[in-house]
């Protein structure tokens, strides 16, 4: 349970005030907490940190974390890069090189201070890579990396990814030059 505790700890020191330990807030924390950490294998893994960050979000405005609990946790890094072990003193060097970066997501609404999105756009090529064994030749590799990029971009977009395929395949098969992916978006 390190990973809670640590959860724990970054929400003490989001938080405009300190909750009481019986809280409403607290108990909201804790419970969408267990189910994110509980939730890793399953399907609403995607949901977990739109749940997670969702009583962070109410609890202080956007311009709060630039005070008072950024000079607070700049203070603590510095002082885990003075006076700790070095493997701790290395962790609170690198978070000290990149801190203003860290609070990006106090500035700008509707950013998420995760890389979920990035991780989940990757998960289901990984969960295909790790059922099939993957590729054994370098014209297999590209060829998944090429169709994937297309697909994740045509989908995001909200297009059609088999009528493209379709498409693709069919110019290839006549010697035509194969759609482009704006003039299946409508771009």
């Amino acid at each position: 349970m390190g990973a809670a505790r640590a959860m724990h700890l970054l929400f003490l020191q989001l938080l405009p005030y300190r909750p009481l330990k019986g809280g409403f807030i607290y108990r909201k924390f804790k419970k969408r907490l267990i189910f994110s950490l509980n939730s890793v294998n399953r399907k609403e893994e995607s949901v977990a940190p739109k749940l997670l960050m969702s009583p962070l979000r109410q609890c202080y405005p956007p311009s709060y974390c630039r005070g008072a609990r950024k000079r607070r946790v700049e203070y603590g890094l510095d002082d885990g890069l003075a006076n700790s072990s070095d493997a701790f003193s290395k962790i609170c060097g690198t978070l000290l090189e990149d801190f203003e970066k860290l609070w990006t997501f106090t500035k700008t609404l509707g950013m998420e201070p995760t890389n979920n999105l990035a991780e989940r756009d990757l998960r289901k090529l990984v969960i295909w890579r790790k059922k099939s064994y993957g590729t054994r030749s370098e014209r297999g590799k590209k060829f998944v990396e090429r169709i994937t990029t297309v697909a994740q971009t045509i989908r995001k977009h909200g297009g059609n990814v088999l009528h493209f395929v379709q498409q693709a395949v069919k110019c290839f098969y006549l010697r035509k030059a194969p759609p482009l992916i704006s003039e299946a978006l409508g771009f």
